[in-house]
């Protein structure tokens, strides 16, 4: 097999494509684990789309790929798997991890199959694993079938049964182990694309981790599709690595630090989309389509198609005049740069670089010609609060938007950003640190969810536009912009 050069250099596969996850597969190689009964002796269900077919089996919610091989006794027992045995773990913040083998051999399975009717999907099939209770934690494994769409959803739910809080860090939603993709063709193509999901943006970052995965045998016409579809609970990652003709790796939604389930809660994993059997173009059409709904801004007639910023370290009077030569190419919108704050909360320009009322600079911006922006942290805050903020070891304060309170201080400090003349918010990676974000009781992805959130809550009181801000660099060259093109060329 061989990766496709049209698609991502082997370089920038290389970084976004990390090797699987040690503490799980050491976890389950640690446990004293039967030897599982072969496929023919177990309960699966069986699901078809074109040359290949899924199983799905009840003991441990594992599944596999195969070739569609007419029915015989030699078909049965002796199939042609390209896909292996296909499982899951869940990594709790003390340091355990359990894995659906271990959940499996923990008792009796309960199995429901049951219709279910969705305003965007339509009409489908849920498959529910439920396992026997372990640590207190009750684990649900769901497999969905769809009438008019040419792919599986998994998902994986946990409930905290026990009277403590659990902490849970990371659950692979599916781990391919090495070895375990097979019997493809050496033509065959394999491509990731390096996507970072925020608020209701997907961000090109070509430095991290992909969230999907593309499988195309050109010889024998097999095709395959792992994709994420974000919630905004997790970061979404496919941390894996090509290694010759066999990949590994897994699928991961990423709680960092941390997620707490208080005893009752649940808590599910973002949707792993998981095409396979039909053409890489009809795959690709769909998955785009239905992430177009998870990922659907407001107003998108009013959003920029480009800006001109400067860096950080620079003040009004570069930006006012870099706006103003790039007015000439047709570029209207005007980017304020993070680090404009001389207090980091206050809302208040640092001078000399930026004028203390930040409406001026808007104003200043606008009489150049340009529609002003402006880069901003939603979960900052300065002085004050309460049991809805908290304090970081450098002394800065930050809004827990997990509370009322919080959501509606930010939203105001939003709005005071449209009500000074921005047309325009840029939302950063906030540098909240972990320990903070643990006090919150939320993981990074969370805690950002909830900042675009507060923003677009402000901006939908006054018609504005709130924006990501960008996740990657590129240098001016064919390769690069084609690269990166490549990961929207479908949107």
């Amino acid at each position: 097999m061989k990766w496709n050069p049209l698609s991502f250099t082997l370089s920038s596969l290389l970084m976004a494509l990390l090797v699987l996850c040690g503490q799980a597969a050491h976890s389950q190689s640690s446990q004293s684990i039967p030897e599982k009964m072969p496929w023919t002796l177990r309960e699966h269900y069986t699901f078809s789309a074109g040359p290949l077919r899924l199983d799905y089996a009840k003991d441990n919610a594992e599944w596999r790929i195969k070739v569609y091989q007419e029915d015989s006794e030699a078909a049965r027992m002796h199939p042609e798997v390209l896909l292996r045995d296909v499982g899951f773990s869940i990594q709790l913040s003390d340091g355990r991890t359990l894995t659906n083998d271990m959940l499996g051999f923990g008792g009796e399975t309960t199995f429901v199959r049951e219709p279910f009717e969705d305003a965007f999907l339509g009409g489908g099939t849920h498959y529910r694993v439920q396992f026997v209770p372990r640590d207190g934690l009750l684990v649900e494994h769901n497999l969905a079938t769809l009438r008019q769409w040419s792919f599986l959803l998994l998902t994986i739910k946990v409930t905290n049964q026990s009277g403590e809080p659990v902490g849970i860090s990371r659950i692979t939603t599916a781990n391919i182990l090495p070895g375990y993709l097979s019997g493809l063709a050496e033509e065959t193509m394999m491509s990731a694309r390096n996507l970072r999901f925020r608020g209701a943006y997907p961000v090109y970052a070509k430095d991290g981790p992909a969230t999907s995965l593309r499988v195309h045998d050109p010889v024998r016409q097999f095709g395959m599709l792992f994709a994420f579809l974000p919630s905004g609970v997790s970061s979404c990652e496919l941390n894996a690595s090509p290694g010759g003709s066999q990949v590994h790796g897994a699928f991961d939604c990423v709680y960092s630090p941390g997620i707490t389930l208080a005893p009752g809660a649940s808590l599910e994993t973002d949707t792993l989309l998981v095409g396979f059997g039909v053409t890489p173009a009809v795959m690709e059409a769909q998955y785009t389509y239905l992430l177009s709904n998870a990922c659907a801004p407001a107003r998108v007639e009013r959003i920029p198609r480009a800006w001109v910023t400067v860096p950080d370290t620079e003040g009004l009077s570069v930006l006012r005049a870099e706006a103003g030569n790039a007015l000439a190419s047709g570029i209207q919108h005007a980017l304020i740069p993070g680090n404009w704050e001389g207090r980091p909360g206050t809302l208040e320009g640092g001078t000399p670089r930026y004028p203390r009322n930040m409406a001026e600079a808007a104003r200043s911006l606008r009489d150049a010609g340009s529609t002003p922006g402006i880069t901003v942290d939603p979960l900052l805050s300065h002085g004050g609060g309460g049991a809805w903020t908290a304090q970081s070891a450098d002394g800065q304060q930050w809004v827990n938007l997990n509370t009322p309170e919080g959501r509606q201080f930010a939203t105001g400090r939003m709005r005071k950003l449209f009500d000074m003349g921005f047309t325009f918010l840029v939302i950063e990676p906030s540098r909240i640190p972990d320990d903070v974000l643990s006090r919150f009781g939320m993981p990074r992805a969370l805690a950002d969810a909830y900042a675009f959130a507060a923003a677009n809550e402000a901006a939908a009181q006054v018609n504005g536009i709130v924006l990501p801000s960008s996740a990657a660099r590129l240098n001016a060259n064919r390769d690069e912009l084609l690269e990166a093109a490549s990961g929207f060329a479908h949107f």
